[in-house]
Formats: structure tokens, C-alpha cells, sequence
């Protein structure tokens, strides 16, 4: 193991400290990880803006990240100016719901699909949500009778569709970023190792303490531990 690497739990239940949201940033999928940086970027620049907005394709490139073959279909069902127009109204309001509900009126654009978008425009207050992280959230054995060595404990309600995002609303959306921000406030440090984790270079640079957007990050790299094969399927969403 190289210097640089984190130390892993054991299959007992470890619980989330800093160390294994740290560790499982690390492992974060490569697929899905490369992206990263340069979406925190693209993030970046639209909440710089006066006022924030996307571009059809900043917006598209959040989209294909987060559920490639949707990305094109974003692509072509929506103009130039209705992608302005709506993430500019979007991300005016102040209330979650409200910020979601509006990004959903963009074709191919879902409750899931909407917080990829606020995930990466403000870091420091969304996570992306979708089955494969209300899953860990919610199931303290997997169908293995494995352990969640995370959360001893559902932090959430299960979905009636354990393996579909379909079903999660704005209101759901709102009882998920509760439980991601107060771990990101419960575990605000980074350890050393997980300051140099270049998946994150972008929000560190900016943010000081722990975010939901890594929270959600190490809960999704986990997912791909604890769900069974079987039940991973092969999409981010």
C-alpha cells in the first residue's frame, strides 16, 4: 500500500468517521470520479455569475455525468435560451424545493437529476441523491445479510423501489440533504490524506470544512461495496 493510501474498515461495522469518508472518496469509482474536478469547475463558474445561470452545455455536461445516455436527450429536447431562462429562475429561489421543482421543468431532467445539478453549482450545501445512496442510508444489512459498515442503523425510510430514484420527490430530496448535511457538520475535518485526494481539489481550494457533495460522494463509492452484484446495475441515477 503506497503512502498516500488511506486505511480501509474491516468488515465489522467501522461507522463514518473522517478517515473512511476520506478512504471511500479515495475509491470513489474511476467512471464517474474523472469527471469530477472538472465539473466542480464548470460548478464554479456558474455560481460566479451575476446573475447564475447554465449553459446548455455546462448543464449537459452535469446531466451526462450523472446519467450518460440521458445526457444527449437533454441535449436535444432543450434550447439554449429555456436551459438559461430555467437555471437562471432555478437557482434564484431560496427554498430547496422550489430550486428543484423549476430545474424539473427542463426535459430529461428528474428530483435526482435536478440535485447532480445543485450538487455542483454549491457544493457546500448539496449532494446528489439516488437510490444507490438511500439504499446505504436506509438498509443497516444488505440482501447477503451483510453489514452496512457505515450506519448501524436507517438513517432513512426505505424507497418501496429499493433499486429506482423514481419515487424520490423534492420533499424526499429535502429529508436526504438533512441527513448528508449534519455528517458533513458531525465530521467537518479532513484528515491529511484526504486534503491531497485530487477528486476533491476543487472543493477543498474553496470550502474549509467537510460538504454534503462528499458525504454524497463516499456514500455512493461505498454502494458499490454493500450492494451484491446483482444489484448494482450500471448507472449513476
Amino acid at each position: 500500500m503506497s503512502e498516500n493510501k488511506i486505511d480501509g474498515p474491516s468488515k465489522k461495522r467501522a461507522g463514518m468517521d473522517a478517515a473512511i469518508i476520506d478512504l471511500y472518496l479515495e475509491k470513489y469509482p474511476e467512471k464517474w470520479g474523472s469527471a469530477v474536478p472538472h465539473l466542480d469547475a464548470i460548478g464554479r463558474g456558474i455560481r460566479n455569475r451575476k446573475p447564475m445561470y447554465g449553459t446548455r452545455e455546462e448543464i449537459y455536461e452535469i446531466v451526462s455525468w450523472k446519467r450518460g445516455p440521458t445526457g444527449a436527450k437533454f441535449y436535444d429536447e432543450n434550447s439554449e435560451d429555456d436551459v438559461r431562462k430555467t437555471t437562471e429562475k432555478a437557482l434564484a429561489k431560496e427554498k430547496v424545493a422550489e430550486k428543484v421543482e423549476i430545474l424539473a421543468e427542463l426535459n430529461q431532467v428528474s428530483t435526482a437529476m435536478a440535485s447532480a445539478i445543485l450538487r455542483f453549482v454549491n457544493p457546500s450545501e448539496f449532494g446528489t441523491v439516488d437510490w444507490r445512496n438511500w439504499y446505504v442510508l436506509s438498509q443497516p444489512t444488505n440482501t447477503h445479510n451483510e453489514n452496512n459498515v457505515l450506519f448501524n442503523k436507517g438513517l432513512l425510510k426505505a424507497l418501496d423501489n429499493l433499486y429506482s430514484s423514481v419515487e424520490i420527490t423534492s420533499n424526499l430530496y429535502m429529508v436526504y440533504l438533512t441527513v448528508i448535511r449534519e455528517l458533513a457538520t458531525k465530521f467537518p475535518k479532513r484528515t491529511e490524506k484526504g486534503k491531497q485526494l485530487r477528486i476533491i481539489k476543487e472543493i477543498i481550494n474553496e470550502y474549509p470544512h467537510r460538504t454534503p457533495a462528499e458525504i454524497d460522494m463516499a456514500i455512493f463509492s461505498y454502494s458499490w461495496e454493500f450492494l451484491p452484484e446483482k444489484d448494482k446495475r450500471g448507472l449513476r441515477g
